[in-house]
């Protein structure tokens, strides 16, 4: 088996409460979640808040509000998985709530150890 990161793009973004209150996973997501726990693929993942983030580049610190040009392009949350391989990590995306939202995307990565 090897591990695959899964980056997910657009759809809903998370934005934490002000009262510091957690807000609920979907049904949806939780169900395709308990799947991948369930079948012993799961290894680890969260959801991502909002569009905000650091951006390092050239050795030079950017702090912005929204580094994405579109909603497509922000990480909303990732996942780290078990498959066989990238045929069977792909398989595992099948019902993904994500590709329910237009923007939604997952990119899919093996993990080099």
């Amino acid at each position: 088996m090897k591990d695959y990161l899964l980056l997910f793009r657009g759809g809903p973004q998370y934005i934490p409460t002000t009262d510091g209150s957690q807000v609920p996973i979907s049904p949806e997501w939780k169900q395709w979640m308990e799947r991948m726990v369930q079948n012993g693929h799961y290894i680890g993942g969260q959801r991502l808040i909002g569009n905000t983030g650091t951006v390092l580049k050239d050795q030079r610190r950017q702090i912005t509000d929204g580094p994405f040009a579109e909603g497509k392009e922000i990480v909303a949350g990732y996942l780290i998985i078990k498959a066989r391989d990238m045929e069977e990590a792909v398989s595992l995306t099948e019902g993904c709530p994500l590709f329910g939202h237009a923007d939604g995307s997952v990119e899919i990565r093996e993990i080099a150890y």
